[in-house]
């Protein structure tokens, strides 16, 4: 008994200590040294995380991007779906939403979710956005009457296919400090993240020193 009341009373404590840093609170910004795009990142109180950019738009982020393996694999074009009157939504931008939590000098952040901003239009989750899509594909008038009953399965799978992929998945494990007033996201594979605050709480950062950013070792 004693031992089932430590480990209760360990997991009633855990969530608390692993978001016990304040310093993290606000939207940061910086440059992902990797896809050289700016990152707008959001640390709240409550524990929840976004992170978007406003790069990451254009042709990579279009429809058809997108969608391109999905209408390859039910052996649709674009240009067949532009025939038939079907209208491609507009992707705006592109946010991943989640959790994060501290413990010592690591940070860990797990994605929930990735939300759709369409020009004009509350944000989607993917899930609902690829429901939508193939929802008004299924109405256009096809001809092969087996595409419509594949479309319609895929609408109904998807919403669960989504459920078990996004539960609770770790986007990343890294070790973070202070330097000069910057968050600092270390990278196993390759250059840091480096963050500037945008907006938050006006708490006082406890920076570390070279000499103990160098006493961590590679």
């Amino acid at each position: 008994m004693k031992n089932a009341c430590t480990t209760l009373i360990v997991a009633l404590l855990v969530p608390t200590l692993a978001q016990a840093d304040d310093r993290l609170w606000g939207t940061w910004e910086g440059v992902d040294p990797e896809e050289e795009a700016t990152l707008i990142v959001t640390f709240s109180e409550d524990g929840s995380f976004s992170m978007s950019s406003p790069d990451m738009t254009g042709d990579e982020f279009s429809f058809e991007a997108l969608f391109e393996e999905m209408l390859s694999d039910l052996e649709l074009s674009q240009d067949e779906l532009n025939a038939l009157g079907f209208e491609p939504p507009v992707i705006d931008r592109i946010s991943i939403e989640g959790r994060w939590a501290t413990q010592g000098d690591s940070i860990k952040v797990w994605m929930s979710n990735a939300l759709v901003y369409l020009e004009g239009q509350p944000p989607l989750g993917m899930d609902e956005l690829m429901v939508e899509v193939l929802t008004q594909i299924a109405s256009l008038p096809l001809e092969n009457e087996d595409l419509v009953d594949l479309l319609n399965l895929f609408i109904a799978l998807i919403p669960l296919a989504f459920e078990e992929m996004l539960e609770e998945e770790l986007l990343f494990e890294e070790l973070y400090y202070f330097l000069d007033g910057q968050l600092v996201i270390t990278s196993a594979e390759g250059e840091p993240l480096v963050l500037s605050r945008l907006d938050g709480p006006p708490t006082a950062v406890r920076e570390a020193t070279w000499g103990q950013i160098k006493a961590r070792g590679p």
